[in-house]
């Protein structure tokens, strides 16, 4: 039987191709020769990207390493799009139907698919195959080995790295998360700012976040103050000690949802609830 593949699902643009295609060709040369790399190729909507793409694969077939290119078949373009996203989150899901059949039809076990973030749409076909399509986010923040959580901020791993006591370093991308990562890092003080250095242009849409930056944020996180735990680690354990306490019976998430039910009951059915 042949060993284990990893699928790659990588967009037709240069910067997320061959950037994926080298991430690729590093867990082959860390495996020592464990898996073998497997990349679905998708037809670029122009000539010019296609030939780029094409271009590409030839040269890194004829590179000796394990790497086995199939190439999707090519679908229609979608007509009638507004903007750039639609039309690109619409010809990325026409392909699902294929990518599908692709990966059911290889003969290696599929150790892993990793998809381009354009992709995302397309999960759901490595979910039909009884691939995991996301990390068991809540099972690693409940390891008693982790010792901080870098997040972008959104509120669901807001929460859940709070009833888990985690601490965070925020890394806010977009919308509300800004919002969340100013609540962590200054209100509740659970979480360390990871800061951005703005370009030397002032343009702060490409300001970035340094490797330096990164180290200072995970030390804070994990070094101890005064001997015991970093501050956030403290404030994060009292916030999920409140988190737990607030869902049990008579806590304030529960009486709230009871006042909820009882104010349904009384619009809809006209009377009110027992206490």
């Amino acid at each position: 039987m042949a060993g284990p593949t990893i699928v790659l699902l990588p967009a037709w643009g240069s910067g997320h191709f061959m950037s994926a295609l080298e991430a690729g060709k590093r867990l082959l040369v860390a495996s020592g020769g464990a898996v073998s790399l497997t990349v679905l190729v998708m037809q670029a909507p122009t000539e010019i990207e296609a030939s780029v793409v094409e271009a590409h694969v030839r040269r890194e077939a004829a590179s000796g390493l394990d790497v086995t290119f199939r190439r999707l078949p090519a679908v229609e373009h979608p007509t009638g799009c507004e903007a750039t996203e639609e039309f690109m989150s619409r010809y990325v899901e026409r392909h699902a139907h294929h990518v599908k059949a692709a990966i059911a039809g290889l003969a290696s076990p599929v150790a892993a698919v990793v998809v381009d973030l354009f992709f995302t749409p397309l999960l759901d076909a490595a979910h039909e195959l009884s691939i995991p399509a996301w990390a068991p986010q809540k099972d690693i923040l409940a390891h008693a080995a982790v010792g901080g959580f870098v997040t972008h901020c959104g509120w669901n791993s807001v929460l859940e790295s709070l009833w888990f006591g985690v601490p965070m370093a925020t890394w806010p991308l977009y919308g509300e998360q800004h919002l969340n990562a100013f609540e962590a890092v200054a209100s509740m003080g659970v979480a360390v700012e990871l800061r951005r250095t703005t370009a030397k242009d002032g343009d702060a849409a490409r300001s970035l976040v340094e490797a330096a930056e990164v180290e200072r944020a995970v030390r804070r996180l994990m070094a101890p103050q005064g001997g015991g735990s970093s501050e956030a680690r403290e404030k994060a354990a009292e916030v999920s000690a409140a988190c737990r306490k607030a869902v049990e019976e008579g806590g304030s998430s529960h009486a709230a949802l009871q006042r909820l039910v009882r104010e349904i009951v009384r619009v809809v059915a006209g009377h009110p609830m027992p206490e």
